[in-house]
């Protein structure tokens, strides 16, 4: 795509790099179906488990296990985990990071 006429009042475009496109094309579809579509190619334990690391190894210097654990928990509640995922990764963070036999019941 050339810098057209219309275009030249964006003064970013003259140091717009000539390869990239100065705009992107968008599906003819929802965006919740290209979601749909493929929601069932992702993990969501692994998806939890990436989400609370960081969040756990900041905490784990913070605090004790068990306020650790009451906020990891209200952490992915709060991005739209379910209960049961939240628990399991947080029992397994738990475990990892050093407390032995701190199941979530």
């Amino acid at each position: 795509m050339t810098l057209s006429e219309g275009n030249q009042w964006r003064t970013w475009y003259k140091a717009w790099p000539p390869h990239l496109a100065y705009s992107l094309e968008y599906p003819d579809v929802p965006a919740c179906w290209i979601l749909e579509r493929n929601i069932g190619r992702f993990d969501e334990s692994d998806a939890a488990y990436r989400a609370a690391l960081p969040q756990a190894q900041k905490l784990a210097r913070q605090c004790d296990i068990d306020i650790l654990r009451s906020k990891l928990l209200a952490f992915l509640d709060r991005r739209g985990f379910s209960f049961e995922i939240a628990r399991e990764t947080v029992n397994r963070l738990s475990k990892e990071l050093g407390e032995e036999g701190a199941d979530i019941q």
